[in-house]
């Protein structure tokens, strides 16, 4: 009875920063400057699951961006799903950026997988324009010269490290 005790609080504590046996999500509200000053409050979220080696934390399952407009107060969402291919989230999110009402999205692939299957991108981002309806894939020719700069918080693997970045800004 001893061993099996100590075997559960084992694998709770082994999974402790993703939510009960890794799965959980996560969220949090995030201040990003724009390219013209102009600064936007985001919500975003993660969930956990899919592939891993044993004794690694779980991946980010799911990413979520929420937004409203700035000028128009239209809500807007992005999200990097799971897709079993991948084994966890197509991608890690870089910049968010708005101009003339239409947001874009730079997103880096997330591992070698998600990279080989959204065609070896070269400069390593995959670029999104949201149309008013959904968001369309655009070639880097297509991205407003003005957006120079990640404006959001690129790795958000572990809830410790986010948490600590909001803090050392004081939020």
């Amino acid at each position: 009875m001893l061993r099996i005790l100590v075997l559960l609080l084992g694998l709770l504590s082994l999974n402790a920063t993703a939510g009960l046996f890794g799965f959980g999500d996560f969220s949090w509200k995030e201040e990003v400057l724009l390219h013209d000053g102009r600064k936007i409050i985001v919500k975003r979220s993660q969930s956990y699951g899919g592939r891993r080696e044993p004794g690694q934390d779980p991946p980010i399952k799911e990413h979520v961006l929420t937004f409203q407009l700035p000028g128009s107060g239209k809500s807007v969402k992005w999200i990097s799903e799971f897709s079993q291919d991948v084994g966890r989230a197509n991608f890690d999110l870089f910049a968010l950026h708005v101009l003339n009402d239409t947001p874009y999205v730079v997103a880096m692939p997330n591992l070698c997988v998600a990279y080989n299957k959204w065609g070896r991108p070269n400069p390593p981002y995959v670029f999104f324009r949201y149309d008013g309806t959904a968001w369309q894939r655009i070639a880097l020719a297509e991205l407003p010269q003005e957006f120079v700069a990640a404006n959001v918080i690129v790795n958000v693997r572990r809830e410790e490290d986010i948490e600590g970045r909001l803090r050392s800004w004081g939020r």
